[in-house]
């Protein structure tokens, strides 16, 4: 299954989760939008509440570029 999209209001792809929401049984992904300026999140924050033997963890936060015009997180090196 493909990860979910984060889409601006035309529908244009800005960037993706990297698991499913709200759920990727048996983690739940929780999405927090921060760092707002002029009415628009410039970072979103990512927690997974895993039963699994990874466990529970923040994941890389996505962080908003303006020059690419999509969310991306550190890992990925696009913020």
């Amino acid at each position: 299954m493909p990860n979910p999209l984060l889409l601006s209001p035309s529908g244009e792809a800005r960037g993706s989760l990297p698991y499913n929401f709200p759920d990727d049984p048996p983690a739940t992904l929780r999405v927090t939008f921060a760092e707002w300026r002029s009415d628009f999140p410039h970072r979103i924050d990512l927690y997974l509440s895993d039963p699994r033997a990874s466990g529970n963890r923040a994941l890389p936060a996505l962080h908003w570029s303006s020059k690419e015009k999509k969310f991306a997180s550190d890992q990925d090196g696009d913020s």
